[in-house]
């Protein structure tokens, strides 16, 4: 993934759950600031489902808000009401202008 900066737009978040999302009917991704304040994205399904990506594109400049180190995972809903969440990742958000 590329490097991430605070207010960016159009970035990508990608998790892997490692199984076929063909049966998902909801997804998000998760996550933890770096001051440990969870919350989520809504998420998509990726192309082909048999990948298991699940991905986010940044709408706001508030969506990566904080500069420091952020956690995040998917986590899917399945049409027989089984859940799934993927490995954590964790990922430098970076203040602009730095690197």
């Amino acid at each position: 993934m590329a490097d991430l900066h605070v207010g960016d737009v159009g970035k990508t978040l990608r998790c892997n759950c490692s199984v076929d999302l063909v049966d998902v009917v909801s997804a998000v991704i998760k996550y933890f600031d770096p001051d440990g304040e969870q919350g989520s994205f809504p998420g998509t399904v990726e192309s082909p489902t048999s990948d298991g990506y699940i991905t986010y594109k940044t709408l706001a400049p508030t969506d990566l808000y904080k500069a420091g180190a952020w956690r995040f995972w998917a986590y899917v809903t399945m049409n027989d009401g089984g859940t799934i969440a993927s490995d954590t990742y964790e990922t430098q958000i970076y203040a602009q202008g730095t690197l």
